[in-house]
C-alpha cells in the first residue's frame, strides 16, 4: 500500500477503536434510542456536507430498498445493540466482540454467494475466533442469563448483522459509487431509528451535558460520517480483503482506552481472548491477504 493508503488504513482502525469508548459515555446519560437516533443524524449531515464540497453526485433508482435494508441491518440495528450492550459490559470487551463480523461473513457468503466456497481453512478460523469468543464469555457462563451475559449476546448478535450485511451489500451494491453507498445507508438508518427513538420509548430526552454533546458529535461526524468516507476510500484503493485488516486494529484501541479513560477492570480473559479471535480473523482471511 501508498502511504497516503497506509494513514487512511490506521485512521480507520484508530477512529473506529475511540467509539467504544464515546458510547460508553454518552449511555450513563442518554438511551441508546436516542444515541443511535442522533448519530446517525450527525453522520448523514457530514457526509452531505462533504457531498456538496466536492460536488459529488448520488442517485438510488430503482434500488432504494437496497439502502434501507443496509440502513438497518448494518447501521441502525447493530448500533442500538452496541448502545444497549454498553449499559451492561466493559467497553473494551465490546470493542473485542466487534472484531468478529468477518467470522460471520464467511458463514453468509459461503451460504449466499456461489464465488466463495466454504474450506478447511475457513472451518478452522471460525473454530478459533469463537473459541475465543468462549474465552471472553468463560468468567459468565455459570451466570445464566445476566445482564452482563445478555450485553455479550447482544454484541454478538451486532456483529452478526454486520457480517450479513456485508454479504448482502456485495450482493446488491454494485455499480453504485462510494459516496452514494455510504450516504444511502445513512439515510436508511434514519429512516427507521427516528420512529423508534420518538415513539418506541417512554421519553425522548435530549441530553444536557457538555461532554456527552461533544462524544455525540465526534461519535457521529469522525467516527460514523468520515470514517465511512475514509472507509470507502480505501475499499477503492486497496481493495476489500485489506480494507477488512482494520478489524485487527479497532478491538485493541477500544479496549486499551477503556481500561486508561474509563478505568474498567482488566481481566486476563480480555488478553487472551482478543488475541485468539483475531488469530481466527487472521486464518480466515490469510490465504486471500498472500495473492493481494
Amino acid at each position: 500500500m501508498s502511504a497516503i493508503n497506509w494513514l487512511k488504513f490506521i485512521a480507520l482502525g484508530s477512529i473506529w477503536g475511540t467509539s467504544f469508548l464515546w458510547i460508553k459515555i454518552i449511555v450513563q446519560e442518554i438511551s441508546p434510542f436516542t444515541l443511535v437516533a442522533l448519530r446517525v443524524s450527525f453522520a448523514l449531515l457530514t457526509l452531505l456536507i462533504f457531498s456538496l464540497i466536492t460536488h459529488q453526485r448520488f442517485s438510488f433508482g430503482s434500488r432504494w430498498w437496497v439502502f434501507l435494508v443496509l440502513g438497518g441491518f448494518n447501521m441502525a440495528f447493530p448500533f442500538m445493540l452496541i448502545s444497549w450492550a454498553e449499559l451492561h459490559i466493559p467497553s473494551a470487551i465490546a470493542a473485542i466482540l466487534n472484531g468478529t463480523p468477518p467470522l460471520f461473513t464467511i458463514i453468509f457468503s459461503s451460504i449466499f454467494l456461489a464465488d466463495d466456497r466454504f474450506t478447511w481453512r475457513k472451518f478452522l478460523g471460525l473454530i478459533v475466533g469463537f473459541s475465543g469468543v468462549l474465552i471472553l464469555m468463560s468468567n459468565q457462563l455459570g451466570n445464566g442469563l445476566s445482564s452482563y451475559t445478555m450485553g455479550l449476546i447482544a454484541m454478538l448478535i451486532a456483529t452478526m448483522f454486520y457480517g450479513g450485511s456485508s454479504v448482502f451489500a456485495r450482493k446488491f451494491t454494485k455499480g453504485f459509487p462510494a459516496i452514494t453507498q455510504a450516504l444511502g445507508q445513512q439515510l436508511g438508518a434514519n429512516i427507521i431509528i427516528w420512529p423508534i427513538a420518538l415513539f418506541g420509548q417512554k421519553q425522548f430526552v435530549l441530553p444536557i451535558l457538555p461532554r456527552t454533546w461533544i462524544a455525540l458529535a465526534i461519535l457521529g461526524i469522525v467516527c460514523t460520517g468520515l470514517a465511512t468516507t475514509i472507509y470507502y476510500s480505501l475499499l477503492h484503493s486497496v481493495g476489500p480483503t485489506k480494507t477488512m485488516m482494520t478489524n485487527y486494529i479497532f478491538p485493541i484501541v477500544g479496549a486499551i482506552l477503556g481500561l486508561i479513560f474509563l478505568g474498567e477492570p482488566f481481566e486476563w480473559q480480555m488478553v487472551v481472548g482478543c488475541i485468539v479471535i483475531i488469530g481466527g480473523v487472521i486464518i480466515v482471511n490469510w490465504q486471500k491477504t498472500v495473492k493481494s
